[in-house]
């Protein structure tokens, strides 16, 4: 296919997107622009079960306390605390919560050093799912590219749209998307 053999210009292009999009909210993060910054992964779900724990969140207020008190564990989703997303959502978050804890927190630390470490679990739950969702991203749009055949060039739209460099890293919704275009694919074939 002719029209293929610049693909990874615009996948290189994607990428560069993608990498401009979450140093924006980075840096918005660390100057403190929160609406330039804001993230339901950070903010609307992390920080309200882990930083801020808002008590209406939780279902077993023995585990968050555990982990305030000096107790490295990883409450779980749905069970401990309200999480009002799919499954298949939920089963990323469980991992990426978990990874963040043990790799932000020591075995041992101290109530008073309880938000030192989850700022940290917070910054890292967040870089991961960023690379999560950039990686569905960019499998979506190869996947749109190779089975739907659609030219790289008409996929620019999705590519260089202002909605994905602002709201990319904004929730799961792209993975949702992904999901219901794989399924989509595997029926229609």
């Amino acid at each position: 296919m002719s029209h293929d053999k610049n693909g990874y210009k615009y996948i290189a292009l994607l990428i560069v997107v993608l990498l401009l999009s979450l140093f924006v909210k980075m840096s918005a993060q660390v100057l403190g622009l929160t609406g330039l910054s804001y993230s339901d992964i950070k903010y609307g779900v992390f920080s309200t079960r882990f930083v801020w724990i808002e008590e209406d969140k939780w279902f077993n207020r023995n585990a968050i306390e555990a982990l305030r008190s000096g107790v490295r564990i990883c409450p779980l989703v749905y069970k401990d605390y309200l999480f009002e997303y799919p499954p298949v959502i939920g089963l990323l978050w469980q991992f990426t919560t978990c990874l963040s804890i043990y790799l932000s927190f020591p075995e041992k630390y101290s109530s008073n050093e309880y938000q030192l470490y989850v700022q940290k679990a917070s910054q890292i739950n967040f870089l991961i799912n960023a690379f999560t969702l950039s990686t569905a991203y960019i499998l979506l749009i190869f996947v749109l590219r190779k089975k739907m055949n659609i030219y790289y060039k008409k996929l620019l739209l999705l590519i260089l749209s202002p909605s994905v460099f602002m709201y990319l890293f904004y929730n799961w919704d792209v993975l949702c998307i992904f999901f219901l275009h794989i399924v989509n694919i595997f029926l229609l074939n």
